[in-house]
């Protein structure tokens, strides 16, 4: 059956398709050079050239006018970000000055010098925009602050992800990086082996078990320690330090 694909796993696709990018505009410069103009080419570059200046415009205005905008109902509060004016007033330039720049390779069909400077429109943005972004209401975890206060309860104990044997899923990784952990996962069809072979060899003296909220616990030995309500989760010790045997039923 298909899986469906991770953001990382994609990554190894962003070289490739660079390049790729990079070759085609290299190709119809080329093509450029012997005045035989691609209809692409000839087409796309004055509606590319008048969207990037109408964002060049309506962007800077939109993060001066975020209030407003809100107020509205045209764009969500947990969007909003606390961009200084200069630094709004800065951004304005900046893309004005790069769609200036890109006009000379427009006109005269060069299409590498347009497509640096549409580039580098780009990269400009999203240097300006990415940090204010990262630090709005929608960026930020619900969960974070009970997440925090859980890792300090994992230093001294083995953790576990549960999963279902049926469909079984990634921990959120959300819950990962406030732990600053990595935290192995094993079906639940697994538990009993895995809780007698920690209680053999491992130093600890307990075992964390994190499952999703849906799931119960039946086992003898594993009591309910809390939950994590914004991930969704459950939590569970068992303490290695019991001499009763945990495939042992009550």
């Amino acid at each position: 059956m298909p899986t469906p694909a991770i953001l990382c796993e994609l990554l190894p696709l962003i070289a490739p398709i660079c390049i790729a990018i990079g070759q085609l505009f290299n190709h119809l410069n080329d093509l450029c050079k012997t005045k035989h103009l691609p209809r692409t080419w000839r087409w796309l570059r004055w509606p590319q050239s008048c969207i990037l200046l109408a964002l060049s415009l309506i962007i800077p205005w939109g993060l001066a006018n975020q209030q407003s905008l809100i107020s509205s109902g045209f764009y969500p509060a947990s969007l909003a970000m606390d961009i200084q004016g200069h630094i709004i007033l800065s951004l304005l330039c900046a893309l004005l000055g790069l769609w200036i720049l890109s006009l000379a390779g427009v006109m005269n069909h060069r299409p590498s010098r347009a497509v640096i400077c549409w580039s580098l429109w780009c990269l400009v943005l999203a240097t300006i925009v990415i940090t204010p972004l990262s630090r709005c209401p929608a960026a930020k975890h619900l969960g974070r602050d009970e997440t925090i206060a859980l890792s300090g309860v994992l230093d001294q104990a083995v953790v576990l992800w549960i999963q279902r044997d049926v469909e079984p899923q990634e921990m959120d990784p959300r819950v990962l990086f406030y732990v600053r952990r990595t935290i192995p996962g094993i079906p639940l069809s697994q538990l009993d082996r895995a809780l007698l072979t920690l209680k053999n060899d491992s130093p600890a003296k307990h075992v964390v078990l994190i499952s999703p909220m849906d799931m119960k616990l039946s086992h003898p030995q594993v009591r309910a320690m809390g939950m994590l309500r914004h991930s969704r989760m459950r939590l569970w010790r068992y303490d290695i330090t019991d001499t009763t045997s945990p495939e042992t039923k009550n």
